[in-house]
C-alpha cells in the first residue's frame, strides 16, 4: 500500500537526518545552503507531521504546527515531489506527484474548478462507471476554517468555496448511497453522515432545497509531513527546507490517512454525476473525488485493475484494504484501494513485487524478493531476473541472467514469486529487471511482462 506518513520514531529520524544535503534551490531560483549550528558542528534539524494551518501560493511556504516550511524546487539536485499527490488527465493516467511548479493545484479553488475552466475537476468517467474526479470533498483546512471568513486577509481562506466541498461531500454520499438497495446500509445511515432536519434530527430527506440543515462532519486540515534543517539565503534569510525523505519522499501532503481492512459487502458502478463505490460492513467506500490526491484500485500482483470489471464483477467478500480520507465516521474516500486476490481475466500478463519482502545484500551478493504473475494462470512462461547499473528502463544489464522459480495456485491461477538469488554481482546495481516471457519463447521474442524495480531502498 501506499506511502505511511506515520513519523514513527521522530526522535531517531531527527537525528539521522544530520543530512548529506548540503544545498537547495528555490522555485525562484534562489540557492540556499544548509546552516551550520557553531555550538554542535552539525545541521539544526526540525521535523513535523501536523494538520495544516496556512499555505503560501506565491511563496510556496506551507505552515504546520507554527513551522513555516518553503517547499524547495530542488534538493542537491534531487527535483522534490509531493507524496500522496497525483496529476491525472481526461484518461484516468497517473502522471506523476506535484512538484513546486504545482502548489497552486492543492488550492481548494483549483480542486472545485472544472479543467476547462482553469481548475482541475474532471468529469469524464472512467469507463462506464463514476467521473474521473468530480470535485473535493474536503477542504485543505479544518472544516471550520475552510467555511468560514479568515480574520487575516494574508490568510488563503475562500468561504464560498467551503460550503461547495460541503455540498459536494452531500452530493456524492447521497448520490452514492442511494444506489443501494434497502439493507444494505445501516437504516439510519444518511442521518449518521450529515443528512438532518432544521431540528437536528435524522433524516432520509435528500431533496438539495434542505441541504442547508444537513451537518457536515468536523475535519482537521491537510496533514502534512516535512523533515529537514534550517537552511540560508545569500540575504542571510532562513529557511526551513525539508531534507530527509520519510517513506520515500521529501513532503508528504494527505487529507488524511485512515485505513480499513474488511470484507466487500456490496458494490456499485456510478454514473455520470455518480462515482463509483462499495461497502464495506457499515462503511461507504467513494473513489476519491479530489483531483489533489492520490487514486489507484489494483489486484493480485499488484495490477491495477479495470474499475468497470471490478465494480460490476468483483466477488462478494473479497477482502478489501483500503488507505484514504474519512468524512465523519462512516464515510472514505479511497485513494489506495487493493484486492489482493482478485484478477481481471482480460487484463494483460503482469508481474509485481512486494516491497516489504524485498531485500539486496551486497556483502553476500544476495537478492530476495516475493511477488506474483497474473494472467498467464495455466504456468506456461519463464521469469528471469537481470540488474542494471542504470535506473533507465532499456539500459545494459550486468550480464547476468537468473532463472526465478514460480509456483502457480491451481485455484486462482495466480503464480508466486519467492526466490533468493546467490552469487549476484550487486557493485554499482541500482535496478532489477523481472521479464514475463511464454515457455519456448527465445530470448529475443517479446516479452509477455517487464518490471523495473529500484534496488537502492533495500540494500543493507
Amino acid at each position: 500500500m501506499r506511502f505511511s506518513s506515520v513519523m514513527a520514531c521522530a526522535a531517531a529520524l531527527l537525528t539521522a537526518s544530520v543530512a548529506m544535503a548540503q544545498s537547495a534551490i528555490l522555485a525562484d531560483g534562489t540557492v540556499v545552503t544548509l546552516k551550520i549550528d557553531p555550538a554542535t558542528g552539525g545541521p539544526i534539524t526540525l521535523g513535523v507531521e501536523g494538520p495544516l494551518w496556512d499555505i503560501d501560493l506565491v511563496n510556496k511556504t506551507a505552515t504546520i504546527a507554527g513551522m513555516k516550511w518553503t517547499v524547495p524546487r530542488s534538493v542537491n539536485g534531487e527535483i522534490v515531489t509531493i507524496g500522496g499527490t497525483m496529476k491525472t488527465n481526461s484518461k484516468n493516467t497517473n502522471l506523476g506527484e506535484f512538484t513546486v511548479d504545482d502548489l497552486a493545484r492543492l488550492s481548494d479553488q483549483r480542486a472545485i474548478t472544472s479543467s476547462s475552466t482553469g481548475g482541475d475537476v474532471i468529469a469524464t468517467r472512467v469507463g462506464n462507471g463514476g467521473p474521473i474526479r468530480s470535485g473535493a470533498v474536503r477542504s485543505q483546512f479544518s472544516a471550520s476554517e475552510g467555511a468560514a471568513p479568515a480574520g487575516d486577509p494574508a490568510l488563503d481562506r475562500w468561504p464560498t468555496d467551503g460550503v461547495t466541498i460541503q455540498d459536494n461531500y452531500f452530493f456524492q454520499v447521497r448520490n452514492a448511497a442511494t444506489q443501494y438497495p434497502a439493507g444494505t446500509l445501516p437504516t439510519d445511515f444518511l442521518g449518521r453522515v450529515g443528512f438532518r432536519t432544521a431540528t437536528g434530527a435524522y433524516t432520509t430527506d435528500t431533496n438539495i432545497a434542505n441541504r442547508r440543515n444537513w451537518r457536515y462532519p468536523t475535519t482537521m486540515g491537510d496533514t502534512v509531513t516535512f523533515q529537514g534543517s534550517v537552511y540560508v539565503g545569500p540575504n542571510g534569510q532562513e529557511y526551513l527546507i525539508p531534507d530527509a525523505p520519510v517513506k520515500g519522499f521529501l513532503v508528504g501532503w494527505i487529507h488524511s490517512e485512515n485505513v480499513a481492512i474488511a470484507p466487500l459487502t456490496a458494490r456499485r458502478l456510478g454514473n455520470f454525476n455518480t462515482p463509483n463505490s462499495l461497502v464495506m460492513g457499515e462503511m461507504l467506500l467513494i473513489m476519491n473525488q479530489d483531483p489533489r490526491m492520490f487514486t489507484r484500485l489494483y489486484g493480485a500482483g499488484n495490477a491495477d485493475l479495470n474499475q468497470d470489471f471490478f465494480f460490476t464483477s468483483a466477488p462478494i467478500g473479497t477482502e478489501i484494504a483500503v488507505v484514504g480520507h474519512m468524512i465523519g465516521e462512516h464515510v472514505m474516500f479511497g485513494e489506495d484501494v487493493e484486492a489482493a486476490s482478485v484478477v481481471d481475466p482480460a487484463a494483460d500478463v503482469h508481474i509485481g513485487l512486494f516491497d516489504q519482502n524485498t531485500q539486496a545484500d551486497l556483502a553476500r551478493s544476495t537478492v530476495r524478493f516475493r511477488g506474483e504473475v497474473v494472467g498467464r494462470p495455466n504456468g506456461n512462461f519463464t521469469v528471469t531476473a537481470q540488474f542494471q547499473v542504470s535506473n533507465v528502463p532499456g539500459s545494459p544489464t550486468t550480464g547476468q541472467s537468473f532463472n526465478v522459480p514460480f509456483v502457480v495456485d491451481p485455484v486462482t491461477g495466480i503464480a508466486t514469486v519467492a526466490p533468493r538469488l546467490t552469487g549476484v554481482n550487486l557493485a554499482g546495481v541500482t535496478t532489477m529487471k523481472l521479464t514475463v516471457r511464454a515457455t519456448g519463447g527465445n530470448a529475443n521474442a517479446p516479452a509477455l511482462a517487464t518490471l523495473y524495480y529500484d534496488l537502492t531502498p533495500y540494500f543493507r
